[in-house]
């Protein structure tokens, strides 16, 4: 029997995803086409990326996500089920990899391996559980945290669309256009990642969302 407190947390995670998957769509997505037609468009992307996501997580990501299943099998949740919540973000990638995709005219997975090696990269993962954590006090705040997540999600997905149309898909095409960028990226990575080390505020993810704007922009 899983215990109710283990209970509790995964209510309150599944709440966090589905939340943040909403906001999501909010912030990206024309609903003039309809329901129907924002799950044809996306549900392909989910189902490919799920099937095939060992193609996709580093070694270190993979460790990584065996660790928080076994977590979950420990508070004698069934296997099955704690790889499928484990596994939520990595099939809420398939949406940002859709939309790389449209812009790219590739594949979804071809895509993704572009999201996923930015996303380790600059530490993303890292960001968005710091970004869950903050609590806004008002609506404003609460809408400028919503708009700095939304800049920081724009401009990853046209860095990927640079990296693939100037440097091809994947971890090597990640490696050459850093490479190609040179110190000043370098730097920039150096900035983010301090910023994420800390805890993480509306303050520090503006400024993120701003250096990743800069850099989708040079």
């Amino acid at each position: 029997k899983v215990a109710g407190a283990t209970q509790l947390a995964l209510y309150a995670a599944a709440q966090a995803h589905a939340t943040e998957r909403m906001l999501w769509f909010l912030r990206n997505i024309d609903f003039a086409a309809g329901l129907g037609a924002l799950v044809r468009r996306f549900r392909a992307g989910v189902g490919e990326i799920e099937k095939k996501r060992e193609r996709l997580l580093s070694g270190e990501a993979s460790a990584a996500r065996d660790a928080a299943i076994a977590a979950l099998v420990a508070e004698k949740v069934p296997a099955d089920l704690a790889a499928r919540i484990v596994d939520i973000p990595i099939a809420a990638s398939a949406l940002d990899a859709t939309l790389v995709a449209e812009r790219t005219k590739l594949d979804v997975i071809a895509a993704a391996t572009t999201v996923f090696a930015l996303a380790e990269r600059f530490d993303l993962s890292g960001i968005r559980v710091g970004a869950q954590a903050i609590r806004a006090t008002d609506p404003y705040e609460r809408l400028a945290l919503d708009r700095a997540l939304a800049a920081t999600d724009e401009a990853m997905r046209k860095i990927a669309a640079e990296v693939i149309g100037k440097h091809g898909p994947g971890e090597k095409g990640v490696a050459d256009w850093i490479a190609a960028k040179g110190e000043s990226l370098e730097r920039t990575l150096k900035t983010i990642h301090g910023l994420a080390s800390g805890t993480l505020n509306q303050a520090k993810l503006t400024v993120l969302g701003g250096l990743l704007g800069d850099l989708a922009r040079e």
